[in-house]
Parts: structure tokens; sequence; C-alpha cells
């Protein structure tokens, strides 16, 4: 027992040191922490931490928004950002917190405001939530990350992030460095699937003229698992 709970203890430390690589920044916010508590059985709830700073020199009217990739029937996710405390159900797509002012240089503290727990109530599976974080007066400026609970095998996937450029996209976008790469799958910023694409090279040329205007997260598969993520602006 002592061993299995070391081993899933070193797996959570490397998450962590591949998050900690990670730079999930934009104009007005930055991540500077994501933690996660390690839970020693499958039935124990795990509760994710993050540590958001305002980066943009001024007050920024913020929101965060969950949407639903996957989760278990019966699982609850109970999240606290900013001002508010909610829940997250299986019956939920998605759903957004109230809008708060955020000061200039502030930091939310991971303990109070800023985290998200899952509570398994017993059932095994995986849940996969979408957490973006946005300025209200303008919605492309935001960070994003998906936290991963499976709480078969007490284990949680890291997707570090790809950056793309030109921003924004005209009519094409090149992907780099994507030979670990099966599939490429696009979402809308709701979280619905729009685009699917096979790999079969090192770099792919996609074409977004048919995207409509807005923002758009992209994935990386492998095995059936996210390995990568990227952003689009169009």
């Amino acid at each position: 027992m002592k061993k299995l709970i070391f081993i899933i203890a070193l797996c959570f430390l490397n998450f962590g040191i591949l998050l900690a690589e990670n730079t999930l920044e934009s104009a007005s916010y930055s991540i500077i922490e994501l933690n996660n508590i390690v839970f020693n059985t499958p039935s124990q709830e795990q509760k994710m931490t993050f540590i958001l700073k305002n980066i943009s020199g001024k007050d920024v009217t913020t929101k965060m928004m969950i949407s639903k990739i996957v989760m278990q029937e019966n699982h609850l996710a109970e999240y606290c950002f900013g001002e508010e405390c909610s829940f997250f159900t299986s019956d939920n797509n998605t759903k957004e917190t109230s809008q708060f002012v955020f000061a200039a240089n502030a930091t939310t503290n991971p303990n109070v405001d800023s985290y998200i727990k899952i509570v398994p109530n017993d059932i095994e599976g995986i849940d996969t939530l979408l957490v973006t974080i946005y300025n209200v007066d303008n919605p492309s400026d935001f960070v994003q990350f998906i936290a991963v609970w499976n709480f078969g095998t007490s284990s949680i996937q890291s997707i570090s992030n790809i950056n793309l450029h030109p921003i924004p996209v005209v009519d094409y976008v090149n992907i780099p460095n994507i030979n670990n790469a099966d599939f490429i799958e696009i979402y809308d910023i709701l979280g619905n699937l729009i685009y699917t694409e096979q790999v079969n090279s090192t770099d792919l040329s996609l074409d977004t003229r048919k995207f409509n205007k807005g923002t758009f997260i992209g994935y990386l598969i492998k095995n059936n698992k996210k390995i990568n993520s990227f952003k689009i602006i169009k």
C-alpha cells in the first residue's frame, strides 16, 4: 500500500512539474500555480486549486466558465471563483459564474476562491472539465485549462499548450510538431466539437475559412487522449 501511495504521489509530482512548464497567460491573466491534492482511494474527493493573477495593470471584470467534456452521473463538482461558490453536475453542459471586479495586480486565494473539487460519491469514472477564465469586456482575452479526474486509477492527465501565429487567423493556420498525434479536434468556446481530422504528417495547415469569427480550442489526440492544446482566434 505504501508503495502504491508513493507511485501515485510521484505521478502527481510529475503532473505539477509539467504544468509549471506551461505558460497559461493572456493580456489580462496569468495562472501562476495550478495544483492538485493527491487522493489515495478512487472514492475520495479531489480538489484542484489554482492561483490567478491580474497582470493587466488595471481592474478587469472577470468571469469563469466551466464546460463539460465528460462527467459521470452522480458526480458532483463544487467550485469557487472570485466571490461565488456553486455546484456543477453531469446535467450541466456549460455554467458561468457571476462576474466580479478583479483588481489590478491582485491574485486569487486557492483555498478560498479559486478551486474545483469533484465529489465522486463512491462511483468510479473519468471527469473532464474545460475551465475558461475571461475578460467580460473582451471575451477573446482569456486563459484556459483542462481538468481531468480519473477515479478509477487515481491519476490525472496534464495537457500542455501550443502557441500559434498569426493572431488573428485569416484563412490558414499552421500547427507544428504534431508527429506524435493521431487526430486533431477543434471545439468552440462552449465546448462543442466542430471539426476533426486525422494527422498524417509532422505539420498541418488547417483551413479555417469555414470557421465563423471567434475563439476556438484545438487538441491533439493520441491513443484517445488529449496530449496538447492550442487556441485559434479568427
